[in-house]
């Protein structure tokens, strides 16, 4: 092996040669960085996107269930309204044909089928925010594992970087 030479390389290592070296070490690492710089954009623009879909899904499910409860509402009260009319009608003939107490079962019955409906909303509404929340957090976990990997692998490549300068160094060095 001659003095000055690397085994792999045809021309002498010298102060140009690092430079040009160190160069190359210097655009390898900018265009990494533009490359991680560009996926962190894009998850952050996935991120966006994936929370204004669930915002979307959310204020549809909220729109459906206002709608579901004002037609719910409505019926309510058009059937309000009829019972009234029978009623004011019939009042004497219906506390003859039906029991008051019966009655009065029946309505808590209603009542109870109501309040398992309005539950039901409300475990539909959370189980959707859960897996919204879910989705999300996912989505942050990946971005970080990405971004730890990213800054290990540039540092490693750093390291190796110096490595192989003091290694050229000191095959430059030695007499």
């Amino acid at each position: 092996m001659e003095k000055g030479h690397r085994i792999d390389c045809k021309e002498p290592v010298n102060h140009a040669y690092f430079e040009r070296w160190l160069r190359s070490v210097e655009a390898l690492m900018d265009e990494r960085d533009r490359r991680y710089e560009d996926k962190f954009k894009a998850l952050d623009s996935a991120t966006e996107k994936a929370l204004a879909a669930v915002r979307d899904q959310t204020a549809a499910a909220f729109r459906a269930n206002e709608t579901a409860i004002s037609k719910a509402e409505e019926a309510q009260r058009s059937y309000n309204e009829r019972s009234n009319e029978f009623r004011g009608q019939l009042d004497d003939q219906a506390k003859r044909l039906m029991a008051r107490e019966e009655a009065l079962s029946k309505f808590a019955t209603y009542d109870e089928k109501l309040e398992d409906c309005k539950r039901e909303i409300n475990k539909l509404r959370e189980a959707q925010m859960e897996t919204a929340g879910r989705t999300v957090q996912r989505g942050e976990s990946r971005a970080v594992t990405q971004w730890t990997v990213g800054q290990v692998l540039a540092t490693l490549f750093a390291v190796a970087g110096f490595a192989l300068a003091i290694v050229a160094m000191l095959l430059k060095a030695k007499p």
